[in-house]
């Protein structure tokens, strides 16, 4: 808190007192009880799956065998998991929900994940001039796809009014039937906002690109400054390479952004170190054309 504090004071949010007040908690409660973070996890999936069984039953438990990551259970309110159970019941091709809470408007798309997915919901996100603040990206074993967005108007630093809100409706819809093009749309975006994003943005700042590997997934983290459309950029250079997305965390740093990719390659196996050096200089190369 001092150090952001100290620094100017723009660069202290709410969001990120939020941030640090989570942290600071989880701190305390791994310290004083002598555990592990990961236990912490466990227990937090465990109370959730109790309360959950005991308002819905099979419809949490047939949810619940479907996701890979406790990191879904900490990362969505009870009432939002029975949500997504309720939308994806439906059975509808396409659902986006928004809601508005102290700071941003929370964009939650439900659909059948499909090669490139969270490319074109970022591209879509740029092209309407909307900046995506932080991510969470879950994919289901059935391949059922749960992105939600925090995203604020880039123009006007506010949550998205009810216009806006149906051009992204529609344009994602548009987008993942083939019927719009995002590859003009996003050239047009850029051109608009050439210089203002001079001024806005710092102009010095390094891209490391970084890769660690668990029991079933390849990590992928990138630090990079911040541009518009940076994620959708990144995103696309992981298309172009046939790497697929399944969890993500995204997370914007005043000027930098850091985002964390769990990924597999086109054969959904963990991707060979061999091409960690390809990976890494396609995703510089991507992200400096940008800057």
């Amino acid at each position: 808190y001092a150090d952001l504090s100290a620094v100017n004071p723009m660069v202290w949010t709410n969001w990120k007192g939020q941030l640090l007040e989570e942290l600071y908690e989880k701190t305390k409660e791994m310290l004083l009880k002598k555990i592990k973070g990961e236990e912490i996890l466990i227990a937090k999936r465990l109370e959730i799956n109790e309360e959950l069984l005991k308002e819905i039953g099979q419809e949490f438990a047939n949810h619940s065998l479907q996701i890979d990551d406790d990191n879904y259970f900490l990362a969505y309110t009870k009432e939002e998991i029975i949500e997504h159970i309720d939308t994806i019941n439906k059975n509808l091709p396409l659902s986006v929900i928004f809601k508005e809470d102290e700071h941003f408007t929370n964009v939650t798309v439900i659909t059948k994940d499909q090669k490139g997915l969270l490319a074109k919901l970022c591209g879509v996100f740029s092209i309407n001039d909307i900046d995506i603040h932080d991510a969470k990206i879950f994919t289901r074993k059935d391949g059922v796809a749960i992105d939600t967005f925090n995203t604020l108007d880039f123009r006007t630093k506010e949550q998205l009014d009810s216009r806006k809100k149906e051009k992204v409706q529609k344009d994602i819809a548009k987008v993942l039937t083939g019927e719009l093009s995002l590859a003009v749309e996003f050239k047009n975006m850029k051109s608009r906002w050439k210089w203002i994003e001079k001024k806005i943005f710092n102009k010095e700042g390094k891209v490391k690109v970084s890769f660690e590997e668990t029991e079933k997934y390849t990590i992928i983290e990138v630090f990079s400054p911040n541009r518009l459309g940076l994620l959708y950029t990144i995103a696309k250079t992981f298309d172009e390479l046939d790497i697929s997305i399944y969890f993500a965390k995204i997370a914007t740093r005043g000027d930098e952004i850091v985002d964390i990719f769990y990924a597999l390659d086109h054969n959904n196996k963990k991707i060979n170190p061999l091409n960690y050096d390809l990976i890494r200089y396609q995703l510089k190369a991507a992200i400096c054309e940008l800057l």
